[in-house]
């Protein structure tokens, strides 16, 4: 897709605020809240525009220039439901005025928060929605779009947030905590989808790429050690579980212990997960292009595979995006335009949906 600019609206209480100079927008597989900044000069806002400043909810849709179906007229696409953070502005020389915001979608207070309405802090036979749902006092929304195991408890420590408990339990069932445009998070692992269009070297979008390989992301074993709760024998007291990379030339094991209490084969099924994961997290290709969009005309969105080609580094492959961030600045030089920057690994780096841990 052509380079397009995109006019970015941020919507409180039903009014919207347009005219920023600078936009940027960050998500990712292993981030359960979607971050923003946005900065204006000389706003020619409403005295409404206050709201911001007052905890209310926020909205912050794109549609691209003179595309059909304005945000105005019920177009666009949302890229951030949620609330802001900070707000700062300068004032000077003489009547110019700078406003600059930066703010997190629906889950930010549960990642800065614990909870402190559940009366137990103990959850029991539920799978990690329940668990998540039985503590929130947010109003937030989980869903997963994998197979969740029932878990027999889930204790929060005192003092942690209720993402530091979630994702406890997420990492021992391969599982990530992965925040949605409009507020919600995905307990998921895997691709899914695919991104129209490709990245080429050497022809448009695709601006500019950088490639990470770091044999220090890489293993050659991984081990989970661990205890089950019930139990006194060496079966329960002396879990360990090992996954091996054959092909893998050098000795550089990785030795994890297992949070909470896990049979046998979970244990397993951790260190298969780890090993592919990790091993494929060595490779990293980050890639400057210059739309916000692919081919299709969608959104780029994490988890979504994209073919990518770039002959003088000799890959050919298709790689999916773990991350990506949306910046837009207007003027020249460093930061003008249109550009998302996506960081592309491996598919096994974010798991595989139908054979990961849990």
């Amino acid at each position: 897709m052509s380079a397009v600019a995109e006019i970015v609206t941020m919507v409180v209480d039903g009014y919207a605020l347009q005219g920023w100079q600078s936009v940027r927008v960050s998500r990712s597989v292993e981030a359960a809240a979607i971050a923003f900044s946005l900065d204006a000069t000389n706003p020619a806002w409403s005295a409404e525009a206050q709201r911001i400043r007052e905890s209310a909810l926020v909205e912050i849709v794109t549609t691209p220039d003179g595309a059909i179906g304005s945000f105005l007229s019920g177009g666009g696409d949302l890229l951030c439901a949620g609330y802001v953070d900070v707000y700062s502005s300068s004032h000077g020389p003489g009547p110019s005025r700078r406003v600059a915001v930066q703010g997190r979608s629906k889950p930010a207070d549960a990642i800065d928060c614990e909870p402190a309405r559940h009366p137990t802090g103990c959850v029991e036979g539920q799978d990690l929605v329940g668990a998540a749902k039985s503590f929130d006092e947010w109003g937030l929304e989980f869903r997963s779009d994998v197979d969740l195991e029932k878990v027999p408890v889930i204790q929060r420590v005192p003092g942690e947030p209720l993402f530091g408990t979630l994702e406890r339990e997420a990492r021992r069932q391969g599982l990530f905590l992965m925040g949605e445009p409009d507020g919600s998070v995905l307990m998921t692992r895997g691709p899914a989808g695919r991104a129209g269009g490709g990245l080429v070297e050497g022809q448009s979008p695709l601006r500019a790429f950088q490639v990470h390989d770091s044999q220090r992301l890489a293993f050659s074993e991984v081990v989970v050690r661990g205890q089950q709760a019930l139990g006194t024998d060496d079966k329960a007291l002396r879990q360990e579980e090992r996954a091996e990379d054959q092909s893998y030339g050098r000795r550089r094991p990785l030795v994890l212990f297992n949070e909470g209490s896990s049979p046998p084969e979970q244990l397993g099924a951790r260190a298969q997960w780890e090993l592919r994961r990790r091993n494929g997290a060595r490779l990293t290709v980050m890639a400057s292009v210059a739309t916000w969009r692919d081919d299709a005309g969608a959104l780029w969105a994490p988890r979504k595979r994209v073919f990518v080609h770039l002959p003088s580094e000799d890959i050919s492959e298709d790689l999916a995006i773990q991350a990506v961030e949306f910046t837009q600045g207007v003027g020249e030089g460093e930061g003008a335009g249109t550009i998302a920057e996506l960081t592309l690994v491996r598919p096994d780096t974010l798991g595989d949906a139908e054979g990961a841990a849990g």
